[in-house]
């Protein structure tokens, strides 16, 4: 398993709640920029019709990416209205592979 913060610094399985673009940039700091930084791929895809991406992560000049979790975005008046993030454990259900 990866060490270091996940984003927005939760390191559990515990949902949590972020809101405002600052709250959010602030959160993700550390795996972008910090001592802990990850490497990101991402694969588009759609769940319930809206648009989603599946990211995977790796340690920097590491070898496969693994699957970080599902993003389902909310789109009110062509701007994000809301992000909901899903486990790596719906993958298999949208066909997105286990590694890239």
């Amino acid at each position: 398993m990866r060490q270091g913060p996940w984003a927005g610094g939760n390191m559990s399985d515990d949902p949590i709640w972020y809101e405002g673009r600052d709250t959010l940039l602030a959160g993700w700091q550390p795996v972008l920029h910090g001592p802990d930084r990850q490497e990101f791929r991402c694969v588009a895809t759609i769940a319930n019709g809206q648009p989603a991406v599946a990211t995977y992560v790796r340690e920097p000049g590491g070898g496969v990416f693994e699957p970080f979790g599902l993003s389902v975005l909310r789109v009110v008046d062509c701007v994000v209205a809301e992000v909901t993030v899903f486990g790596v454990e719906v993958y298999p259900r949208f066909g997105l592979p286990a590694s890239v």
